[in-house]
C-alpha cells in the first residue's frame, strides 16, 4: 500500500496562524475593556464581592485561552515554515526551480 501525500499550503497555513492570533488578541482585548463592567458599583455587599470572585475567575480563564491561541499560531507559523522548507529541499534536490536556485 503506497503512502498518500499531503498537500500543505504554507501560505495558507501562515494566514491561519495570524487569524489565530487575531482572534487571541481581540478577546484579550474586549475582555479587558469589558470584564470590569461585570462588578456591580455597590458597596461592597455579598453580591458585590460574588460579582468580584467570579470576574476573578473569568479574567484567569479569558487569559488563558488567549495564552493557548497564541501559543497555537506559534505552533501553526513553525508548521508552515517547516513545510515550505520541505518544499525547498525537495525541489532543490529535484532541480527544479525553487526559492534556493
Amino acid at each position: 500500500m503506497a503512502a498518500e501525500e499531503t498537500k500543505v499550503d504554507p501560505a495558507r497555513v501562515s494566514r491561519l496562524a495570524s487569524a489565530t492570533l487575531d482572534l487571541a488578541t481581540a478577546l484579550s482585548d474586549a475582555w479587558r475593556k469589558h470584564g470590569p463592567l461585570l462588578t456591580p458599583a455597590t458597596p461592597r455587599t455579598a453580591p458585590r464581592r460574588a460579582a468580584e470572585a467570579a470576574a476573578a475567575q473569568a479574567d484567569l480563564a479569558v487569559r488563558r485561552i488567549a495564552e493557548v491561541m497564541a501559543a497555537d499560531a506559534d505552533r501553526l507559523w513553525q508548521t508552515a515554515f517547516a513545510y515550505e522548507a520541505a518544499d525547498d529541499r525537495a525541489a532543490w534536490r529535484m532541480g527544479t526551480p525553487g526559492r534556493r536556485s
